[in-house]
């Protein structure tokens, strides 16, 4: 089977960027664990990461680049072994031969058959990494990695790039000391970074106040800094353009509508935008307002795919979306169901009242216009 060469390497480092110096060192940690992942929604550069790693290493890593036809679980296994055998051809050479059709062997026949391979073999240290494996949905391919991932030899180490949670025992990994994770929170751009971005990459001489205001309004996405710079070159006032910069621009609108907004089903789409109207969410609070029973699990299901929410406590009980991805959502619910909005902002208001919090409950009936249910409540 021919395979397609560029899934098999990482995409070239840029000329200009940011060298994430923290990240690196903690990349060059990694010899220690089984399993590095790093974990972020869109736009938090992870295979910019990565790419850059690889450049500053002396030794080849094998990548590969992951998307829909690889749930076929022969498939992965025949672009895993092409992984492999970038860095050292003469590893698994005779594994390719049993996932030959009529009748390939089994997963778990090929992935002892690899473990042995690499056991025996001269290499030091393998390093593979798996880039966007929110792709991989079959549960097949994810049992056979984490069968892989339990029996792995000492000398091969995995990195997965990913929008989500891989569905295998993280927490027993973690509990053994054998994971590096590295989430959105360190993955933001901190003010250091931010300000070599926009004066050494794009040539921008903002004010430090304004590169802090930007930081805070993205809370350190990098995508959102860098179409905030797109946008910022062409103005001539920069201080007042930083003030203007909000989430419902048209330029995070058109990126955040194509990677978040309209994945989800279009039920799921109607939950984000209605439940914008809060600052905090809660299951039971979401379902007042929606009218929904399954706000929990869509909320859980949220925070697993990493879709812009940001968990408020240990508990997971509430939450906060990214403010970009707020405003954005806003910015829907007002274009799509702008007759919708005073009720949402009533019903929240009622949720309020009866959970006793009559600040939140009189400021939604203010929001909502409704002057009767204010006066009710103060």
């Amino acid at each position: 089977m021919d395979l397609l060469s560029t899934k098999l390497h990482a995409p070239p480092v840029r000329e200009k960027w940011v060298v994430r110096l923290r990240l690196l060192q903690k990349l060059n940690a990694l010899v220690n664990q089984k399993l590095t992942l790093i974990c972020a929604p869109a736009g938090y550069g992870k295979t910019t990461l990565l790419s850059q790693w690889i450049n500053l290493r002396n030794e080849p890593v094998g990548w590969l680049t992951l998307d829909g036809s690889d749930n076929d679980i022969t498939q992965f296994l025949r672009y895993f072994l092409a992984a492999i055998q970038q860095i050292d051809p003469d590893v698994v050479t005779l594994i390719p031969e049993m996932l030959l059709p009529p009748r390939p062997q089994s997963g778990s026949t090929i992935w002892i058959a690899l473990i042995n391979d690499l056991a025996a073999s001269g290499k030091e240290f393998i390093i593979i990494i798996l880039d966007d494996f929110q792709e991989v949905e079959n549960q097949a391919v994810h049992d056979a990695l984490g069968y892989l991932i339990e029996h792995m030899p000492d000398n091969l180490h995995l990195i997965l790039a990913t929008r989500a949670d891989p569905p295998i025992n993280l927490a027993q990994l973690r509990a053994r000391g054998q994971l590096l994770e590295l989430r959105a929170a360190n993955l933001c751009f901190d003010i250091d970074e931010a300000e070599m971005f926009f004066q050494d990459v794009m040539g921008l001489p903002l004010a430090e106040e304004d590169v802090n205001a930007l930081v805070q309004k993205a809370e350190g996405w990098v995508s959102g800094l860098q179409i905030a710079a797109i946008v910022l070159q062409n103005q001539s006032n920069l201080p007042k353009a930083v003030r203007a910069f909000v989430g419902s621009n048209r330029h995070i609108l058109d990126y955040l509508a194509i990677e978040v907004i309209e994945r989800p089903p279009e039920s799921t789409q109607d939950f984000l935008c209605q439940t914008a109207i809060l600052d905090d969410l809660e299951a039971s609070l979401c379902d007042a307002i929606t009218g929904r029973s399954d706000s929990r699990q869509i909320l859980e299901l949220l925070d697993r795919e990493n879709q812009f929410i940001v968990a408020l406590d240990d508990d997971r009980r509430w939450y906060r979306y990214h403010h970009l991805f707020a405003d954005l959502l806003r910015n829907q619910l007002t274009r799509s169901q702008l007759e919708l909005i005073p009720e949402l902002h009533r019903r929240a208001s009622q949720w309020f009242e009866e959970k006793g919090d009559i600040h939140t409950a009189v400021d939604h009936a203010l929001q909502a216009s409704d002057l009767t249910l204010a006066s009710l409540q103060s």
